[in-house]
């Protein structure tokens, strides 16, 4: 950085109470964080999530999560814990209090990175990368996400912001604090929570020359206590006693998982083996819409490394460290480097504020203004379009018409701001003057788009309505009833039927998956069809009962292609059936396949089956 930056970072500068720009930041981030956080049923992984917690309320065993009553040590058990305390806190488990730990989460994020680099820099610094971090599309992603990846990422940014705040002093107290920090942020997710942050200190306690000062026997003896918080969650796992119901059919136990997710998944990695390099351009998409900035950063900063600071130098190099850290692991998957986020908008912050009067920052950012008013201007006219809508035969939701126009409107004001109040707001805001409406123009794009804009086309990707108008109509029936064709479980269809049993589950191959050849294919298909045979013999002879049989996605589409139709009785024509349809009316691949088997059906398939096994 130049002389000219760090002489802003005066005492008087840090030790300034909130102001204005402090309390416009957090007051948007809070709006984008917790607005329509409930509104989205459950993506990606959420489900499984939500299916462990409510087994976890519903028998009290806190130590054993469960699928379906069957054992699923696949994470450290904090994750759920934290959704569980919060919904017993709320007296309901549901996606907002499913979620609401990651929101809160996120704020601690937002603050920490402000508090971080206002510490190294300057209050302008830690500011703008606070606008950064909360506008990046990972971080949109995961805060409204009930995972376990942003309270991970908030361990780091705290235990990091420790270190930094007491490594000049530290003593015994606080290296304990720090490593306490790291361990249960390891028990939410793993030892990225760990690593990340040593990984983040080491370059600034070199480049300070304080590495001598940090040897010590007192540092050591801090590792060594903190050590067993690691392992407490597991061991009581280990030997708490297990809910009657639950089932533990070759699964690992607590300790396993421990060794099998943090040491072997790193190094011999069983399943999420992408190649070394998926970082080089799964980061940029973390990070959009900040990604050629970044870059333009990184180029920046490497070509001037020798005439750095220490402090810069020690970002940059925390930055390359963390990635590289990421690269080497064995198990990659693109979110995983999440962490690494709220350093990349920290340099990006640099960059921003240190090339500010720069020619060609200047023309790039002066083409995004002019994108967005084009943008905006179009979204905003859309409104004319209304009295005419149910002409065109599109299905877009009431809320995706308001949100497009709302979105466009407020890029507009600040796109008008900016040419009116220049300076003055610029200052008041603590952002880049000349740059700070572009930067906020992106930003509320990046935040509209991911808070406003997708929660608006929940109605075309969402199963909840007909997952409950199925269970009011055949949850009547006894979990035992129930048969999933499945080849991974149906966590999202179990939460909402909230059955206190355990369900069948027919654990059918995807033919998509297999390798081989399609006769081979065929084969294995076939296979878990004479299993599905047996077992709905089993359930008819146990009960004159109807019963339901699930399947989900495009895994009965695979059934149907390889023969399954050759039992007459098992009409495939008539199941009741729900599509999704993504947005603009174009089908999605998420399937739901009801089919309600009458106990005469059942004895008819049995009898065929009989028939057909006899002849064998």
């Amino acid at each position: 950085m130049s002389d000219g930056m760090k002489a802003d970072n005066s005492v008087g500068n840090k030790r300034r109470s909130f102001g204005f720009a402090e309390i416009t930041l957090y007051v948007v981030a809070f709006i984008s964080i917790f607005s329509l956080l409930g509104v989205n049923s459950f993506f990606r992984s959420e489900d499984r999530w939500a299916e462990i917690v409510r087994e976890m309320l519903l028998t009290g065993d806190w130590f054993h999560p469960a699928i379906d009553f069957v054992i699923y040590f696949d994470k450290p058990l904090l994750s759920y814990w934290l959704i569980a305390l919060t919904a017993k806190l709320f007296g309901s488990l549901n996606e907002w209090t499913l979620r609401l730990p990651s929101a809160i989460c996120g704020m601690v994020v937002i603050w920490g990175t402000v508090k971080i680099f206002r510490d190294l820099f300057s209050r302008q610094i830690g500011i703008l990368a606070g606008w950064l971090t909360l506008s990046c599309y990972g971080f949109l992603m995961w805060t409204r996400s009930a995972e376990a990846d942003m309270p991970q990422l908030a361990m780091v940014v705290l235990a990091f912001l420790w270190f930094m705040h007491c490594r000049k002093n530290a003593g015994f107290l606080q290296y304990w604090i720090f490593y306490l920090l790291l361990f249960v942020g390891a028990q939410l997710k793993g030892l990225p929570a760990i690593f990340v942050p040593i990984a983040a200190v080491i370059p600034f306690v070199f480049f300070h020359g304080e590495i001598k000062r940090n040897i010590k026997f007192s540092h050591v003896l801090a590792i060594i206590l903190a050590l067993p918080v690691f392992f407490v969650a597991p061991l009581l796992a280990e030997y708490m006693p297990m809910y009657e119901l639950y089932s533990w059919p070759n699964q690992l136990s607590a300790l396993d998982l421990v060794w099998r997710e943090n040491i072997i998944r790193v190094f011999q990695p069983f399943d999420h083996d992408e190649p070394w390099y998926v970082y080089l351009y799964e980061l940029p998409r973390v990070l959009i819409p900040w990604s050629p900035f970044f870059v333009m950063a990184l180029i920046y900063f490497g070509m001037k490394f020798k005439k750095l600071d220490a402090d810069t130098k020690a970002l940059f190099c925390t930055v390359i460290l963390i990635f590289l850290m990421f690269s080497f692991s064995g198990s990659r998957r693109w979110y995983y480097i999440l962490p690494i986020t709220p350093f990349c908008m920290g340099l990006t912050s640099l960059f921003l504020w240190e090339r500010k009067d720069d020619r060609w920052l200047a023309i790039v950012l002066k083409v995004v203004r002019w994108v967005a008013v084009i943008g905006a201007s179009l979204a905003v006219l859309s409104l004319l379009i209304w009295p005419f809508w149910g002409m065109l035969n599109m299905a877009w939701p009431t809320m995706l018409l308001i949100m497009i126009p709302l979105l466009g409107a407020i890029v507009l004001v600040l796109l008008i701001l900016g040419e009116r109040s220049g300076m003055e707001a610029a200052e008041k805001l603590c952002l880049p003057a000349g740059h700070w409406a572009s930067l906020l123009v992106l930003a509320a794009i990046s935040i509209g788009v991911m808070c406003g804009v997708y929660s608006s086309i929940e109605k075309f990707r969402s199963f909840k309505p007909f997952l409950i108008e199925m269970h009011q109509k055949y949850g009547h029936l006894a979990p035992e009833r129930v048969v999933f064709l499945a080849y991974d479980r149906n966590c999202f269809l179990l939460y909402f039927w909230n059955y206190t049993q355990p369900v069948n589950v027919i654990k059918q191959v995807d033919p998509d998956i297999v390798e081989g050849s399609d006769e081979h294919r065929k084969e294995i298909v076939g296979a878990s069809l004479k299993e599905l045979q047996a077992e709905l013999g089993r359930l008819s002879a146990e009960s004159d009962e109807d019963i339901v049989l699930i399947s989900f996605e495009r895994h009965m589409d695979n059934y149907r292609e390889v023969g399954i139709n050759s039992i007459p009785e098992f009409d495939m024509n008539e199941p009741t059936y729900r599509e999704t349809n993504s947005f603009m009316g174009k089908r999605d691949k998420k399937d739901f396949w009801f089919w309600i088997l009458k106990p005469e059906q059942i004895r008819q398939i049995q009898a065929q089956t009989d028939g057909s096994n006899a002849e064998q």
